[in-house]
């Protein structure tokens, strides 16, 4: 399926303007509204290996997600969620929250060319999905991405081509974190070898800067750039695979006074497989190895597999199983870490009512470091319910 041109935008126009999925009407505006509690119970809100404190967190939360078709041919929409996680034990660690999926953006099809306008922004209160992160639960973030996307479809050819600005600012005190920000920019060549097959050759490069010094970074100012091959193939019909590799590099400078740091350079790759196994099952499972520069302004070398399973098992149940195990290895001036981060997670949902819906799930992480003072165990069991309106 082309994915620039009238095909596509048609397409597009037909899946966002489905009357099923939004609930509300005003002038040319589509929207979805929904508001929702959450109860987590979290045992080791401060990510340490001994005196652990536990707590109950209560989350309301709102979502709403726009779209305005301005023609045939454009649209902006706007997906927002956020809310509140008020700590009863800890009030301190109270806070807003901006969901991982919050955007702005613009969508314009012109001829063979799609092009994506977008704003991206987060603030993240999930410390502990951080393996990098011990000691430390109170950290935040947010998180600012501002860029263009641009597709030309070729038929057989694709060609992308993309351009980012990311800001990193740390809130309620930082506790250590540096602020941050990366220019990036990244262009792909894929070929249609077989209807279901695309291989090809991408590339990407950019600058990562530490803003403010006075905090543990181990650079101010760092390049880099990353080239490989990649291939997407559906290998059945009910198997698809993909596939990025190459090498990258990443050459930092000094922080001021602080040692440089070597350049940090190596082999990458990505595989990612979805299998849908019969009616009552599907999974995804997916692992690499990577490098990559970590919240407190250093480098890490990443291993990693994740794999997460539906069970359609249970009738008007939605039953979720999963595992994350993350082999991290991290390189700057104050800290030569090795680590090992795993654990399960188990998720179960119910639709309550046509607008009502709710789930229960339970996550169990565990952290062994080589450094004293850096293992440590969490539990999370979470409750959610939401209402569309």
């Amino acid at each position: 399926m082309s994915l620039a041109g009238a095909s596509a935008a048609e397409g597009l126009s037909a899946a966002t303007a489905n009357p099923g999925f939004y609930n509300l009407q005003l002038g040319q505006t589509l929207w979805r509204v929904g508001a929702g509690m959450g109860f987590r119970f979290d045992d080791n809100i401060n990510l340490v290996p001994l005196n652990r404190e536990w707590d109950m967190i209560l989350s309301p939360r709102m979502d709403a997600r726009v779209l305005w078709p301005v023609s045939d041919w454009q649209s902006l929409s706007l997906n927002l969620g956020g809310g509140y996680s008020a700590y009863l034990e800890h009030s301190s660690m109270s806070r807003p929250f901006i969901t991982p999926n919050s955007e702005l953006a613009f969508n314009m099809f012109a001829g063979d060319f799609r092009i994506n306008l977008h704003d991206r922004f987060s603030l993240d209160e999930s410390t502990f999905l951080d393996p990098t992160i011990a000691g430390n639960g109170g950290l935040a973030e947010f998180q600012n991405t501002v860029g263009l996307n641009v597709i030309w479809d070729l038929n057989k050819l694709i060609l992308k081509a993309g351009y980012d600005h990311a800001d990193y600012l740390a809130v309620n005190g930082g506790n250590g974190l540096p602020d941050r920000s990366s220019d990036t920019f990244s262009i792909s060549a894929g070929y249609s070898i077989l209807p279901a097959m695309v291989a090809g050759l991408e590339a990407g490069g950019g600058l990562l800067q530490n803003s403010n010094p006075g905090t543990n970074a181990a650079f101010s100012l760092a390049s880099q750039w990353n080239v490989g091959p990649f291939i997407q193939t559906r290998i059945t019909d009910h198997i698809n695979f993909s596939l990025h590799a190459g090498y990258a590099a990443n050459q930092p400078e000094a922080n001021g006074s602080a040692k440089p740091l070597a350049d940090f350079n190596g082999f990458y790759a990505q595989a990612a497989l979805d299998h849908r196994v019969n009616q009552f099952l599907d999974y995804t499972l997916s692992g690499g190895h990577s490098l990559d520069a970590n919240v407190y302004g250093g480098y890490m070398e990443l291993d990693k597999v994740d794999i997460s399973a539906n069970w359609k098992i249970f009738h008007k149940f939605s039953f979720t199983t999963g595992f994350d195990w993350q082999h991290g290895r991290q390189v700057d001036t104050g800290l030569a870490e090795t680590f090992d981060y795993f654990g399960p997670l188990v998720e179960l949902g119910r639709a309550i009512t046509e607008k009502w819906s709710g789930k229960v799930s339970y996550r169990h992480l565990q952290r062994n470091s080589d450094l004293a003072g850096r293992d440590y165990t969490v539990n999370e069991v979470f409750l959610q319910f939401v209402r569309q309106f």
